[in-house]
């Protein structure tokens, strides 16, 4: 299954009149290496027989997109069908037609199970560090405990008599539990995890004091999730299944990262 050429330029696309409006991306565009993202996508969809695939790094951008400005697959379809800021990314002709939500939704599916997005996402980061933009210190890792809504959180009857609620959502807990203890221990972490008060047993001072130094740590963190959950729509699952959510909060990631690596080179550009 070889690739479509989408990089050859139509009439249509000679008669465009250049605007800033279109134009907001470029800047977004060129801080990031996208042959170096090309090359770690380039066995998906190399099959020589079968109809022409959409060129995964065409697809990649589209999956950002759809993170930067928080669209459902179906959204994403109709954006990139009329919107000429979103064709001048992904790098899509006028002429040429767009794929269906359904093939983003293979697509994203895809990179989970190539286990790509954690490449990607190191990929990413790479660069920018390169530059000076992120700073990887390797020694922290800082998990958020909010509950994430379910796509299909109530009990409902389907079309066969079963439950409609995703078997796979779940919640969990910021403070320390056995559970909590039993995890980092295994894989040789250091628990940092912030101890919590019970009825009749509350924290001593020297867990007082524990948490006070975790959470300076903390709070740094935890804004970036709060950018996510207000706008990258973090706050709700969009897909059934762990799998299929996780693929979406790591483009999440990686989209998050360009946009403040993108922020921080503006302003060391300006200084």
């Amino acid at each position: 299954m070889a690739w479509k050429n989408i990089k050859q330029r139509s009439f249509a696309d000679d008669l465009l009149v250049n605007h800033s409006a279109i134009e907001e991306l470029d800047d977004v565009h060129d801080l990031i290496n996208w042959k170096r993202i090309e090359n770690l996508l380039s066995d998906i969809h190399t099959k020589v027989q079968g109809e022409k695939a959409w060129p995964p790094l065409m697809m990649y951008k589209a999956l950002l997109l759809q993170s930067w400005y928080g669209l459902g697959d179906p959204a994403l379809e109709k954006q990139l069908a009329r919107d000429l800021l979103f064709r001048r990314f992904v790098g899509l002709s006028l002429s040429e037609c767009i794929p269906d939500h359904s093939t983003f939704w293979r697509f994203r599916n895809l990179l989970e199970e190539l286990r790509l997005n954690e490449d990607l996402l190191e990929e990413i980061n790479l660069q920018l560090g390169d530059k000076g933009l992120f700073i990887r210190s390797g020694e922290i890792s800082i998990i958020d405990a909010s509950v994430i809504k379910a796509k299909n959180n109530r009990p409902n009857k389907g079309k066969d008599g079963g439950n409609t609620q995703d078997k796979e959502a779940f919640a969990d807990s910021a403070y320390k539990s056995k559970k909590h203890d039993e995890l980092l221990k295994a894989k040789h972490i250091t628990n940092r995890v912030l101890n919590r008060a019970y009825r009749n047993k509350p924290l001593t001072e020297r867990q007082k004091r524990s948490n006070r130094l975790a959470s300076g740590t903390r709070s740094i963190v935890e804004r970036v999730f709060g950018v996510l959950k207000l706008h990258y729509a973090m706050g709700n699952a969009r897909y059934l299944g762990l799998a299929r959510n996780k693929a979406r909060f790591g483009l999440m990631c990686v989209a998050h990262n360009i946009k403040r690596g993108m922020i921080l080179h503006r302003q060391t550009c300006e200084a």
